[in-house]
């Protein structure tokens, strides 16, 4: 499930919501676009996807 990626709590500069989430955001030198956080978003989501059929 998307809610449960650190990668995209992350990317969004949410890191300290996630269960045991710390640090700064990422990238950590620099920002993404929305598109790019979308791309990440799509990527999560479709890779859970992929598991699901799998399972």
């Amino acid at each position: 499930m998307l809610a449960e990626s650190y990668l995209i709590f992350k990317i969004l500069d949410q890191q300290n919501q996630a269960p045991g989430g710390s640090g700064s955001g990422m990238p950590v030198n620099g920002s993404l676009t929305e598109a790019e956080k979308c791309m990440f978003i799509n990527w999560v989501e479709g890779g859970r996807s992929d598991r699901a059929r799998a399972g």
